[in-house]
């Protein structure tokens, strides 16, 4: 099969689009695994509530859809502080299997929630279809729009981790806690906020993903897959790490649909995901 320049030149920029929204939702498990050392197991759960959320406002009670966005955003804002209150604070410094359990327990409420609420059909929110067709490829406009905010979070968390004041006292805390609670930083506060931010990055995306997708409870199992698959390619807690290793998994998920077909894209991430853990295990890019 030849497949002609124009379709590889389509499957590269529609990659990077892509790959911009995987990055930002691996963000939110690279932020939380690096800082507070918590598999976060309730990730995908995490996208798929964002999804239902825009979907509940926008759909069946006909909040303008910007407003839906933002207000799934802060419900995730919100969800992330009462979240690691009851499922990660009294878990952490114990063993991994209870951090696990715990959030993995928490992912399995939303779950069940969804699904009783919603049901298994696959669900999709009205937006404008206008597309933009780059090497015979059409691109929506929302998925452009989502990738540019996507990097805009991405540069601001970079930021805000690497030039505040927050940065210092998160990166602190990752090296040592009991010299930075002596030096007079609030630890409790820190990991809570860094779990708060992760729950954010997630549901920020998963918001975003709604509009150009398709969705039922169990597609946040698809993200959260290509989101381990992104931190382990792009390091831990580094939010630039997580963009270019969204990048890199999109260009080849789509790359794979042009030449082969759509359905090979998670034996893609697989295939990242293990060749990554063979060659660098340590990612791309420094940890936090």
């Amino acid at each position: 099969m030849v497949v002609s320049p124009e379709l590889i030149m389509g499957g590269l920029v529609s990659g990077i689009i892509i790959g911009s929204l995987y990055g930002l939702a691996a963000l939110g498990l690279s932020i939380i695994w690096g800082v507070l050392k918590v598999v976060n197991l309730s990730h995908g759960a995490l996208i798929a509530l964002s999804m239902y959320l825009v979907y509940t406002l926008s759909v069946m009670y006909g909040v303008p859809l910007p407003v839906a966005l933002l207000a799934s955003i802060l419900t995730g804002f919100l969800l992330g502080i009462a979240a690691y209150y009851l499922f990660v604070h009294r878990v952490l410094g114990g063993p991994e299997l209870a951090s696990l359990l715990s959030t993995f327990g928490f992912g399995l409420i939303i779950l069940g929630i969804l699904e009783l609420a919603f049901g298994g059909i696959a669900r999709t929110i009205p937006v404008s279809q206008h597309v933009i067709e780059v090497g015979h490829a059409p691109i929506m406009l929302v998925q452009i729009i989502g990738a540019i905010i996507a990097v805009a979070v991405a540069v601001g968390a970079y930021l805000l981790l690497y030039r505040t004041w927050f940065g210092r006292a998160v990166r602190a805390v990752v090296m040592n806690a009991e010299a930075s609670a002596l030096m007079g930083v609030n630890v409790v506060r820190v990991l809570a906020l860094s779990f708060t931010l992760g729950v954010l990055f997630a549901v920020t995306a998963g918001s975003l993903l709604s509009l150009a997708y398709s969705f039922t409870p169990e597609t946040g199992t698809k993200y959260e897959l290509y989101s381990f698959t992104i931190v382990v390619l792009g390091g831990l807690g580094n939010p630039l790490g997580s963009l270019v290793g969204g990048i890199i998994l999109g260009i080849a998920e789509q790359l794979t649909s042009v030449i082969v077909s759509g359905s090979w894209g998670p034996l893609v991430a697989f295939l990242i995901l293990l060749v990554m853990l063979i060659v660098r295990p340590t990612g791309l890019f420094a940890k936090l």
